[in-house]
């Protein structure tokens, strides 16, 4: 099978069929470009051979002929090494380079739908996209749903730059991306205010924010097939995040409905509020 520029211990589970082949002795040999192409790093290189010795398979690489001496033993070990040292190098260099467009606010990578990055790494809004975003900001603002406004797209004949149609759920990631409104983010910790052309302005940008926090305090009145009335309507006294309707089933086979807050149930804050009955 060609594993193109992957290693072999990356194309998974590529890999695992070959070692059961191994094991089956279906083959004799494994032959690679390079010795860097077997595994990420060299505790898996050495485990991974071994099995192969174990089952009578070699290892070969096509343009590095290490011999058959004791020797082969040293020099493929320095190799290993070398191209450990060669990858975590990389890494730390792209995480530089990372961090380095991070602080004067360029493109890092892959942009979300509606953005696009200049000649110059800046993030610029891509015009015919950015129009598509802005319209589902404001029809979001007036009450339509995001399984809504993805149909419409769709039946419109606009795709994702994949493409593929667009889905509810992809619409809704939209409305938090705070890239929109004009804010650059990196990480956890960088954001930056006004460093991106906003293609949604503050106004309706908080309007959407609003209307999502309003749907995240009234959840469905029903899960399954029991009624829970007060779904959008009770809140938790202790974190003030929503109650939601829940059930269980008890040892003896009875069925237990009450009413649990959302915050702890998803670990969103530490919250000691017990289930109330419903």
């Amino acid at each position: 099978t060609e594993i193109s520029t992957l290693s072999l211990h990356d194309a998974l589970p590529i890999f695992d069929c070959m070692v059961k082949d191994a094991e089956s002795k279906k083959f004799e040999a494994v032959i690679l470009y390079t010795i860097d192409r077997f595994a990420r790093n060299r505790f898996d290189a050495a485990y991974y051979k071994a099995k192969l010795k174990d089952c009578g398979v070699k290892v070969y690489y096509a343009k590095q002929d290490l011999g058959d001496g004791p020797e082969a033993i040293l020099i493929e070990s320095m190799m290993e090494g070398y191209a450990e040292y060669y990858s975590a190098s990389l890494s730390r260099a792209v995480r530089a380079g990372q961090e380095e467009n991070a602080l004067h606010c360029k493109s890092n990578g892959q942009l979300p739908y509606g953005l696009t990055v200049a000649e110059n790494r800046d993030i610029i809004p891509k015009p015919d996209e950015a129009q598509l975003v802005r319209r589902a900001f404001e029809m979001y603002a007036l009450g339509s749903s995001a399984k809504q406004i993805s149909d419409q797209l769709n039946a419109e004949g606009y795709r994702l730059r994949t493409g593929r149609k667009f889905q509810g759920q992809t619409i809704m990631t939209w409305f938090r991306n705070k890239r929109y409104k004009g804010t650059y983010t990196y990480g956890k910790y960088k954001q930056t205010e006004g460093a991106i052309p906003a293609i949604i302005d503050d106004k309706l940008w908080e309007r959407v924010q609003l209307r999502l926090a309003e749907s995240a305090r009234c959840r469905p009145k029903y899960k399954a097939k029991e009624i829970y009335l007060l779904s959008p309507k009770i809140f938790c006294g202790c974190c003030g995040s929503a109650m939601y309707g829940e059930s269980g089933t008890s040892r003896n086979g009875k069925l237990h409905t009450y009413y649990k807050c959302i915050a702890q149930k998803k670990h969103r804050a530490v919250c000691n509020k017990r289930t109330e009955r419903k």
